[in-house]
Order: structure tokens, then sequence, then C-alpha cells
């Protein structure tokens, strides 16, 4: 393990299968908050790795914002230092995700509401949909989630229609106008299908079509609807449009998890009156 001093550290990480992972996390010291981010890298086998500029990215902006505690990033099977083979399909990979969020979680402050968020960039989605199961997770995005090119080799939208089932938890999907292995037509209808809603395009991350508040986070058991941002002129590399995606990738997260944080205390709170008057 090495570390600098900004709390910033290369660690190995030992999954149930085995292997072991390379990753790069970054700890808040002190930090008050649960709150822990996993990013997740593009297709192996086509160069992808923690190092992506994309990941890279959201990995920094994510480590400067003030809401987050722990922010983690790691090289699948067969990348880097990561032991294994690259898996061609993902299988190991999805159950791996799962260990790394129980390391994860492990490396929070003791005494906090521990939440986990997971941001997936293109393959990274897919595998971030699987995550999905994990009992800790708050909140899902998705840059650039693959629904053509390869998508039948990989099985992409099997893995979408994972994320589409996942209604109780906020989900947001941003994609570019002019991405390449990703059709904006192919996304609209898979978004439909899922009951989902598109955003303006711009900051508001309101709802087209309505007048009204951005989009409503869900408290407790509530339904979330999936959100998809199209970003006017962005490819599926983001290049000069990268920082301010990200930006908007930390606002979203950011005001998605405050909202769900005081619905649970406000729940809280509620419940505590009721069993005082019992």
């Amino acid at each position: 393990m090495r570390s600098d001093t900004m709390g910033r550290e290369q660690v190995m990480i030992k999954v149930s299968s085995g292997h072991s992972l390379e990753g790069d996390i970054y700890r808040k010291t002190p930090s008050l908050h649960g709150v822990g981010v996993l990013v997740l890298h593009p297709y192996a086998y086509l160069g992808g790795s923690m190092r992506d500029p994309v990941v890279t990215e959201l990995f920094g902006c994510l480590c400067r914002s003030s809401w987050t505690s722990v922010i983690l990033r790691y090289n699948q099977r067969g990348v880097g230092a990561s032991t294994g083979y690259r898996q061609p399909r993902g299988s190991g990979d999805f159950q791996d995700v799962l260990d790394v969020l129980d390391y994860l979680a492990g490396t929070l402050p003791p005494g906090t509401n521990k939440r986990l968020v997971v941001v997936g960039y293109s393959w990274g989605c897919c595998v971030a949909a699987h995550a999905l199961r994990h009992p800790l997770i708050a909140a899902y995005v998705g840059v650039s989630f693959p629904l053509s090119g390869l998508s039948m080799i990989l099985g992409t939208k099997g893995h979408f229609e994972e994320l589409g089932g996942t209604r109780h938890l906020p989900r947001l999907l941003i994609t570019g106008s002019q991405d390449q292995f990703s059709g904006e037509a192919q996304l609209m209808q898979s978004l439909t299908k899922a009951g989902g809603r598109l955003l303006e395009d711009d900051d508001s991350f309101q709802v087209v079509g309505t007048s009204g508040a951005p989009a409503p986070t869900p408290g407790g058991a509530a339904a979330a609807p999936l959100l998809l941002r199209v970003w006017a002129g962005a490819d599926h590399f983001w290049l000069d449009q990268v920082a301010a995606m990200a930006e908007y990738v930390n606002d979203w997260l950011r005001g998605t998890l405050a909202a769900a944080g005081a619905a649970e205390d406000g729940a809280a709170i509620t419940a505590f009156s009721q069993a005082a008057r019992a």
C-alpha cells in the first residue's frame, strides 16, 4: 500500500474469488459523512482502466466535493496490477464489484449513516447496474451507457433492464447526443420502457415538459424514476466537455443524497413521535 499526504492511497483489494484488485482510494480525514463513492471504468478489452480520462475526471471531482467521505476506483480483473484475466462478458466483474463495495463500506467512518454511490462510465455503467444489489447503495449514475455497437455481444441491454428494474433508488443516466456507442433513439426507447424521464439539457435537473421543481427524489421506499440527460454536442469520450459533465454528476448526487437524507431523518422523527405517543 502506498499513500500520500492528501489521504490518497494505492491499495490491493482481496475479493471472494481469491483475486486481488488494484485500487486508488481517497479518504477525507476528519469526515463527518458516511458516503462512499465507487467509480467504475470502461471495457477492459478495449483498453479501459481506472486511469481512463473520464474516470479520472469523475474521481477527481468527487474527491474535491464536500459531501463525500471516501472515493474509490479500481482496475477490474487482468487490468494493471489486478490479478486474473479480463472478463469478456463481465461475469466475474459482477461479483467483484459487490466485494469491492463491502471493502469501501468498511473504510467509512464509524458511527455515521453509511451510504454507497456507484458511478459507471461506458461498460462501467453495466457493472454498476449489478452493484445495485448491495444493501447500502443509495444512488447510481451511468455516463455513456453503451446500447449499440458491441451491445449485442456484451449483452448490455440485459444490464440496462437490471438498472431499469431497480425503481427504489435514484438513478441518473447521461449520454452525449453524438455518442458513437449508444444511439439516442435506442436509449430513449429503453428509457420509456423503464418508465424513465428525460431531463432538460441544462443544469436545472428539471424534467422536460414540466415547469415546476426539479425531478423528485424519493424518501423511504418511494419509487424513483430513471432520469436521462442528453448532453448536446458530446460524444462517447466527452473531450472538452468532461469537466462540466463531472460537475453535473457531482451536483446531482449532492442534491439527491441531501434530499434522501432529509427524508430519512423526517421518517425517523415521525416514528419516534408516534412511539412516544403510544
